[in-house]
């Protein structure tokens, strides 16, 4: 079942049919774009290159916050997460694991090299992590949350590239695309 994180009625007409066509995505960037411009913050539509589209909204000048203010009641009226999730459909149609998909990724566009497994990865991205601790008193009574550093700040791949980011970035967006046809 499609969630979304909104009591949005356009959001709530998006999901009826359990899915998210790339005309109703359109209409979400485009509503949500409208939104904005009409409350007074200065915006538009990108594209990040991996044929992802974004809103970017500029906090150079003014009140910040009350810009990111604006752009959240937007989103909620607007998106409610249905870009997070039709990215996800896209990247991932058949909701296979993510890892196994990035990996097979990144041997194929030659950053990792064969026989590189998923337990690999995932060990190279929980090293670069932040974590949440919870401490205990004597008692074993839950004190408070600290947040624990990465081990690895910048885990890189076998070849160099860095786990996140660079060229390592379109496999993780776009696992069952990238390097198709390059």
């Amino acid at each position: 079942m499609l969630v979304a994180n909104t009591d949005s009625e356009f959001v709530a007409s998006v999901l009826s049919d359990y899915s998210i066509t790339e005309e109703e995505y359109s209409e979400v960037l485009d509503k949500q774009l409208a939104c904005m411009i009409e409350r007074g913050v200065e915006a538009d539509l990108q594209s990040n290159g991996n044929g992802s589209k974004f809103i970017n909204y500029h906090l150079e000048t003014g009140d910040e916050a009350a810009k990111q203010e604006v752009f959240n009641e937007c989103w909620t009226l607007w998106d409610g997460g249905l870009g997070s999730l039709y990215e996800q459909i896209l990247s991932n149609p058949n909701n296979e694991d993510r890892y196994v998909l990035t990996a097979e990724c990144l041997i194929r566009v030659g950053l990792a090299p064969e026989g590189f497994t998923t337990d690999e990865l995932r060990e190279l991205e929980d090293s670069g992590a932040y974590r949440m601790a919870a401490s205990e008193d004597d008692q074993g009574n839950l004190v408070e949350d600290v947040v624990k550093a990465p081990t690895n700040p910048d885990p890189r791949l076998p070849g160099g590239e860095p786990v996140h980011g660079g060229a390592a970035e379109e496999c993780w967006m776009r696992p069952l695309e990238a390097g198709i046809g390059k």
